[in-house]
C-alpha cells in the first residue's frame, strides 16, 4: 500500500540520462552534428547513391572540424585565464569537464542501529514505517 501511494504521489524520472555537457559545446556544434546525422540518414535510405556518400563525408568532416575548433578555442581561453592564484582543484575540475568525464553523485547512505541502508527502496521502507507509526492513534 505504501509503495503504490509513493508511486502515485512522487514524480519519477523517465530513466533517460543525457550526456553530461562539456563546456566547449555551442549551438554551432549542435548544427554541425545535426547536419552530419541528417546526411547519414539520407545515405542510409539510399545506399548506392555516390553523391549522398560524398555529402555525408563532407558533413562528417565539417562536424569534426567544428568540434575540434570549438575544443581548441575553449582550451585556449581557459588556459589564458589560469594564473598563479588559481586553485589546483578548480584547474583539474575544469580539465575533467572538458574531457567530458562525469562522476554521478552517490545516493546518501542511511545508518539505522549500526546497519547501513544504501538501497533507495529500503530507505523508503524505513522512512515509511516511521510515518505510519506517527500517524497511528
Amino acid at each position: 500500500m505504501l509503495h503504490s501511494a509513493a508511486l502515485n504521489s512522487i514524480p519519477r524520472t523517465s530513466g533517460y540520462f543525457p550526456k553530461h555537457p562539456v563546456p566547449w559545446w555551442s549551438p554551432v556544434c549542435t548544427t554541425a552534428v545535426r547536419e552530419k546525422r541528417a546526411a547519414f540518414s539520407r545515405l542510409r535510405r539510399n545506399r548506392g547513391d555516390p553523391t549522398l556518400l560524398e555529402n555525408f563525408r563532407r558533413a562528417r568532416a565539417q562536424a569534426r572540424r567544428v568540434l575540434k575548433e570549438a575544443r581548441h578555442a575553449s582550451w585556449k581561453a581557459y588556459v589564458s585565464s589560469i594564473n598563479t592564484k588559481t586553485p589546483l582543484t578548480q584547474v583539474f575540475r575544469r580539465v575533467r569537464k572538458m574531457a567530458g568525464k562525469f562522476s554521478p553523485s552517490t545516493p546518501p547512505v542511511l545508518k539505522v542501529n549500526g546497519i547501513k541502508i544504501m538501497n533507495l527502496f529500503d530507505s523508503g521502507q524505513y522512512h515509511g514505517g516511521g510515518f505510519c507509526k506517527s500517524l497511528q492513534p
